[in-house]
């Protein structure tokens, strides 16, 4: 499939990580040596439900600068290592995601797009932004990324 990939159209990579990998180091590592065979360098990308180190994320930047990464309320779990990854995100890079029904906040059994406002919360408390800018900042990050 991903030699269908246009550079000018977003291309969503959900990685799942196998039992035991954190970070899905792996995953991305094998994904990354891969698109990098089949990929134009300019190819726009979504790594969605991103929860890796800043190393991870460095990877993604050098190989495909036009990379955003999706953030999901799975950052109240994220040790150091995930959370030093999530500020090294250039902010014209974040998106926020609920990955809905899955990853839900606090106590909630499900999410849903309702919950994006604690996503925001959760990210904020790890980010020197007040979640006013958080929202203009991926707002304009998703439109830069898919479009009006």
């Amino acid at each position: 499939m991903l030699n269908l990939a246009r550079a000018d159209q977003p291309l969503i990579l959900h990685l799942r990580c196998p039992q035991g990998d954190t970070y899905g180091v792996d995953v991305h590592a094998r994904c990354l040596q891969l698109m990098r065979k089949i990929c134009d360098r300019n190819q726009l990308i979504h790594v969605h439900c991103f929860k890796g180190t800043v190393e991870m994320l460095e990877d993604w930047l050098v190989e495909f600068p036009r990379s955003y990464f999706g953030v999901t309320a799975a950052v109240q779990s994220f040790d150091d290592s995930q959370i030093a990854g999530l500020r090294a995100v250039p902010r014209d890079k974040l998106l926020l995601e609920t990955d809905s029904p899955y990853f839900p906040p606090g106590r909630a059994l499900v999410n849903t797009p309702a919950y994006l406002g604690d996503v925001a919360a959760f990210v904020t408390a790890h980010l020197d932004l007040r979640p006013t800018e958080l929202y203009q900042l991926t707002l304009n990050n998703a439109i830069a990324l898919y479009g009006a």
